[in-house]
Formats: C-alpha cells, structure tokens, sequence
C-alpha cells in the first residue's frame, strides 16, 4: 500500500480583522478605478470625435467615482486613471473654456506624478507645471 501523506489543515496564521478590512478595501478601490477606466476610455473617444463636452462630462463622471471614500487614489491603477482624466478636463477647460477639474483631483494628480520616476509616465509628467500653477492661482483667488 502506498504513503500517506499528512494533511495541513491551515498553514500560516488566519489573518486577523484588520487585514482583511485593508485587502477588502483595496480590491474594492482596484474594481472602481476600471470602471472609472472604462470611462476614461469612453471620454478619450468622445474627445477624439471632437464631441468635447459629452467627453468631460463623461470624464467629471468618473472623477466623481473616484471621489469615494474607498478609493486609494495614490495607488498605481487608481493614480493612473486619475491623472489621465484630470489632464483630459483640464486640456478641455484650458482650449475650449469648459469647466475644470476640482482642485482636490488636481493636487492629488500633481502628488502622484510627482512620486513616479521621472520620465515613467511621458506625456502626463509634462502637465505637472500647468497643474501646479492651477493650483498656485486657484488659492490666490
């Protein structure tokens, strides 16, 4: 007869309460950021057909998605979609004059693309100086 093998009933330690809250959460802000994503992706075509109102609104949309209290937006999949949105409003706003992008979502970008390697993001890490003005004359008015 062959070898019996012993069986583990549980290897590691159970995670505890706290844990399990932070990986909870940190899946849940991961699944708002694709759709917040999805959006981008529509916004970006919108944008591209030259309907540029219907691509911001569809873009402040999902900023607003990503305004939850859930969502980790200094994360990389969730930081990613942030700036591209916040630049795409505010490319709009500075060539057509429609309304920007709300200063909390223009500092959290500037902090995020700030903390990535220089040069890791390409055109994005361009816009940090027109953010970082906005920013600066946003506060003074």
């Amino acid at each position: 007869m062959g070898r019996v093998l012993p069986r583990h009933r549980h290897r590691g330690r159970p995670l505890n309460w706290v844990v399990m809250q932070h990986m909870y959460r940190a899946v849940r802000s991961y699944f708002t950021g694709l759709r917040a994503s999805g959006m981008f992706g529509r916004a970006d075509k919108l944008r591209r057909a030259g309907k540029v109102h219907e691509a911001v609104s569809v873009a402040h949309q999902a900023l607003e998605l990503l305004r939850a209290p859930h969502v980790m937006r200094d994360r990389p999949a969730e930081g990613a979609v942030l700036s591209s949105l916040t630049v795409l409003v505010e490319e709009a706003a500075h060539s057509r004059g429609v309304a920007g992008a709300s200063q909390r979502d223009i500092r959290d970008t500037v902090k995020y693309l700030k903390q990535l390697p220089q040069g890791s993001v390409g055109e994005l890490q361009s816009w940090v100086p027109y953010l970082e003005a906005r920013l600066s004359g946003s506060s003074a008015a």
